[in-house]
């Protein structure tokens, strides 16, 4: 697993799978699907692949983790 100080400036899904150890099919969805619907924020295309700025997946990966946080002490 990558640490946060080995992310590039730009993630890919992979990079982001390497860090997360989300399923990379499960990152694409991600990536995909729009923010207001819980999918990672400021996702943009060059060509083909798909890249999120570093700083935009922290901090909804922190997001995610302290809403994850809430609902298993609900």
């Amino acid at each position: 697993m990558l640490s946060r100080n080995e992310l590039p400036n730009n993630l890919t899904a992979k990079n982001i799978h390497d860090f997360t150890n989300i399923k990379l099919r499960t990152v694409y969805d991600l990536m995909n699907k729009s923010p207001e619907r819980g999918g990672i924020p400021d996702v943009f295309k060059i060509g083909k692949p798909l890249y999120a700025p570093r700083e935009s997946f922290l901090r909804w990966w922190d997001e995610q983790q302290e809403v994850g946080r809430l609902h298993k002490t609900s």
